[in-house]
């Protein structure tokens, strides 16, 4: 909402300045923060579902069992297209009624009419989303979902394994942050109130180069398939019994949620620390998902009860609902 009432209002930069440079408004600056949230949700959801699918099953899938693979993939397909499909019809087709003086050839909405497969493909956050860029999100969350038998096997044969896999592809996916962040001069996060002048490359840039680029954010989703495997096992280890280890963990998961919403201050200041910036970039998602995956499995194992009935409250079963079909 306050992008659109930004392009309405008469001292524009003074606005944009206000917003970004003042440490209360980070809530408003680190907003983007927000959508990791659904990776956990993502991964946590197929995570928990596939193990407690498999426990009823007498012959456990595994690599060679294609026919079940195809269909785990066409089963969330199904679930997608036809709504996506509907939406892309309708941008297409009321795209023709408009005369392309009010609505530019280059309009994301107007690209449709070209691009409107890649999309359905799911593979618009690879090809630069040019037809509805918002729609990127589904792209990478799909991919996300074709990769996650690679972790569900793994955890189904070894939690071990499993952990050094998933450890090791976030260290790759931190490493190929920081390398595009050097090599394009991008900011650790996308920067829509501002741009310090350490940084050449323009938000639309970042939005292109890193942000809706799957490679780049799987951290948060292989967070939160394993918080659906641990969640799956229905059972709380005695080592949270202890009041001691609860509130270390509180204060670790609190920690890392501050830094990653509030660690954004030095470079909306335009401070020089390079360093800072590389590994804000590379690791904040993924610690931030490792708060949002404490809250949820605390609440889930009893931990916390008043939490989690204020979370389970059915009024908020409505908006999930709602949350997909809103998005277009």
């Amino acid at each position: 909402m306050l992008s659109i009432i930004k392009n309405f209002i008469e001292n524009l930069d003074e606005f944009r300045h206000d917003i970004s440079s003042k440490f209360s408004n980070l809530w408003i600056t680190n907003s983007f923060l927000a959508v990791d949230v659904f990776f956990v949700l993502g991964g946590a959801v197929n995570s928990y579902g596939w193990f407690n699918k498999i426990q009823k099953l007498d012959v456990k899938p595994s690599w060679r069992s294609v026919g079940y693979w195809l269909r785990f993939y066409l089963h969330r397909a199904l679930r997608v297209w036809p709504v996506y499909a509907h939406t892309l019809f309708m941008y297409s087709y009321f795209n023709r009624l408009h005369h392309h003086e009010v609505l530019p050839t280059d309009n994301p909405i107007s690209q449709c009419s070209k691009y409107w497969w890649h999309n359905l493909l799911f593979i618009n956050s690879l090809t630069g989303a040019a037809c509805a860029p918002h729609t990127w999100y589904m792209s990478a969350e799909f991919i996300f979902y074709l990769l996650s038998p690679t972790f569900l096997l793994a955890l189904l044969k070894s939690t071990v394994y499993a952990l050094t896999l998933v450890v090791t592809v976030i260290a790759l996916s931190a490493a190929c942050t920081v390398h595009s962040m050097i090599t394009y001069n991008l900011s650790p996060t996308l920067l829509h109130w501002s741009k310090p002048p350490i940084f050449n490359a323009s938000p639309l840039q970042h939005f292109l180069e890193i942000y809706i680029k799957p490679q780049y954010r799987i951290g948060p989703y292989l967070i939160g398939i394993l918080l659906g495997y641990f969640l799956s096992l229905n059972t709380r280890p005695k080592l949270f019994d202890s009041k001691r280890i609860r509130y270390t963990a509180n204060f670790i998961a609190t920690i890392c949620a501050c830094y990653s919403f509030f660690g954004l201050y030095p470079i909306v200041q335009g401070f020089n620390w390079p360093l800072y910036y590389l590994i804000f970039g590379a690791l904040h998602r993924t610690i931030f998902g490792l708060s949002v995956a404490w809250l949820i499995y605390a609440c889930h194992s009893g931990l916390y009860p008043a939490l989690n009935a204020f979370f389970s409250n059915r009024l908020f079963f409505i908006l999930a609902g709602l949350s997909y079909s809103v998005q277009f």
